[in-house]
């Protein structure tokens, strides 16, 4: 992705330290372990009738499954999710995942994976119900399937420092994006007891 130089994350205030800290751990943790990382974001609905119980099971049952189903090929998983609801009866959910980029180069394989789940997992086709979310909050186009490249190990002088600048640049519109997930608004309407968000830990 070509990004401008000196790209710095825009990243509301209104959020929840604790969330963007693990989004912006689980993003290095990731890069530092494999040069190339595919970032991608979704959001997660129920159907307007669902009889949903207050927990988050079902989010838990979708990354946990997804997770396990990458991770049968030898592909590296991470994941965040936030839990959110204002009006409606259902919460709906914010999801960012972070994979291996050698083994997994499309958001499309993310995507597809998670409609099968969340559809097998609710009991009805998931169509319309996985946001691949390539526009803003504004419905501006936005980028998706974000991959972000270590400098190469062989680089050096001003091929070095432009890959760092690009690496940069990359990691602040990934967390940029993915602040929409530690955003406040919406929060605190969970039953008592039960978690605004879940994340994977790095094997």
């Amino acid at each position: 992705m070509k990004t401008s130089k000196g790209v710095k994350p825009m990243i509301d205030r209104r959020i929840r330290r604790d969330i963007m800290d693990v989004i912006e751990n689980t993003c290095d943790r990731m890069t530092e372990r494999f040069s190339r990382v595919l970032c991608v974001r979704i959001d997660v609905r129920f159907p307007a009738d669902y009889p949903h119980d207050g927990l988050n099971r079902e989010i838990g049952d979708m990354t946990k499954r997804l997770r396990e189903g990458l991770g049968f090929h030898g592909i590296e998983v991470q994941y965040i999710w936030t839990r959110e609801q204002k009006t409606s009866e259902n919460p709906h959910y914010h999801l960012m995942v972070f994979v291996d980029g050698h083994e997994v180069t499309s958001p499309y394989r993310i995507f597809s994976a998670a409609e099968r789940l969340w559809g097998n997992i609710i009991g009805v086709s998931a169509r319309g119900l996985i946001d691949h979310c390539n526009h803003d909050h504004n419905g501006i186009a936005a980028y998706n399937g974000i991959m972000l490249l270590r400098p190469r190990d062989k680089a050096s002088g001003q091929e070095f420092d432009e890959q760092s600048q690009e690496f940069d640049n990359s990691r602040a519109y990934v967390l940029s994006r993915a602040s929409y997930l530690a955003k406040t608004h919406t929060k605190g309407n969970a039953p008592y007891r039960v978690r605004e968000y879940g994340y994977s830990q790095l094997r």
